[in-house]
């Protein structure tokens, strides 16, 4: 629908799910920009999610904006894809297919983010690790197995995660920056990139539009929000953290610009058994769902590293986020079951 405003709150099933923008909240706030219009266009191909840009500017440059952003997420959903392979590029799906078996060749915007991703994987003690692949596939067919027959639904067993966790060790992915190289050295190894691969892209993205001079642009990728600069008038962008328990009220609006925030959820991507939910986000400890929160919000300066942080602090203890959010200069908002919230003391949160 181009060039018109898209109205958003659905529920999706994305690796990083709701804090979506509530675009009625910047359809109000932004009314009083009267120079240009806001043109929104959204996408359903890239990374499992809806993705919308919105944007305030004349209708021919939103049209080569948006050209420049298809171009840009078409690239990373192929580079990023584990299940399906393309022509003319070796993406992590090669990577995985050739695991145990040779480096692989590919572009150094794939390096880059797999380093990256070590990078992550050290700095959050090992709980957003890329190479819990096999891990991660156990949960996915069970989960999709439940979904499709809810009176079948049954966990994992303990022992196959046991068994299959032991093969999550992402020193044995070796990064080759010389050569724009990756190895996997252990045939039973594989990666799952869903903690970063979106966030990442977004930023990507959304540095590229700052680039070529663009600003006062939103992207809203499921669960991702990224601003690049503020609206027209100087107002910052309104965003809205969706209730977990699927209520009209949003426990936290946030208003930002130059920033991302991103949230990580329990409440849409679960399946059921013997009446307890189960969801998608895994702690590499148990090899279990994660309990601590329902969602967890992280806004930060990088929509990378927003994503990855998202990720972590759910399957983190409050104290323990709270101290890591410290070190690392960003701001998070917790939701608990019960509908409790906490803060770090810089979250802009109304």
């Amino acid at each position: 629908m181009k060039g018109g405003v898209i109205c958003l709150k659905i529920n999706i099933s994305s690796r990083h799910l709701t804090a979506f923008v509530i675009l009625i909240l910047m359809l109000f706030s932004l009314s009083s920009c009267k120079d240009t219009k806001l043109k929104s266009e959204t996408s359903f191909e890239w990374f499992d999610t809806v993705t919308t840009v919105s944007a305030y500017m004349s209708e021919s440059d939103f049209e080569n904006m948006w050209d420049t952003v298809c171009e840009r997420f078409d690239y990373y959903n192929k580079l990023f894809d584990i299940y399906d392979e393309y022509d003319g590029i070796n993406n992590l799906c090669t990577v995985n297919k050739n695991a145990g078996k040779a480096p692989v060749t590919v572009d150094k915007e794939l390096v880059d983010f797999i380093s990256y991703a070590k990078t992550v994987y050290d700095i959050t003690s090992g709980k957003v690790n890329i190479a819990m692949g096999s891990v991660l596939k156990i949960w996915h067919d069970y989960r999709e197995a439940g979904i499709s027959f809810p009176e079948k639904a049954e966990l994992p067993p303990e022992s196959l995660l046991d068994e299959k966790a032991l093969n999550c060790d992402i020193n044995k992915v070796i990064v080759d920056t010389e050569n724009n190289e990756i190895y996997i050295s252990d045939e039973n190894i594989s990666l799952d990139v869903g903690a970063l691969a979106k966030g990442y892209a977004v930023e990507k993205v959304a540095r590229e539009l700052e680039s070529l001079g663009y600003t006062g642009v939103l992207i809203s990728a499921g669960g991702n929000v990224c601003t690049v600069g503020a609206k027209p008038n100087g107002e910052k962008w309104s965003i809205g953290i969706s209730d977990p328990s699927g209520g009209n009220d949003y426990p936290a609006v946030v208003k930002i610009s130059d920033a991302s925030l991103v949230t990580s959820g329990s409440y849409q991507r679960y399946y059921t058994v013997d009446g307890k939910r189960y969801h998608h986000i895994i702690d590499p400890e148990t090899n279990m769902p994660a309990d601590y929160f329902v969602s967890v919000t992280v806004m930060a300066s990088d929509s990378g590293l927003a994503d990855a942080m998202s990720t972590a602090l759910f399957i983190t203890d409050i104290e323990s986020g709270k101290k890591l959010c410290e070190e690392l200069g960003i701001e998070a908002f917790w939701i608990y079951s019960d509908g409790k919230t906490e803060m770090t003391d810089g979250f802009p949160a109304k």
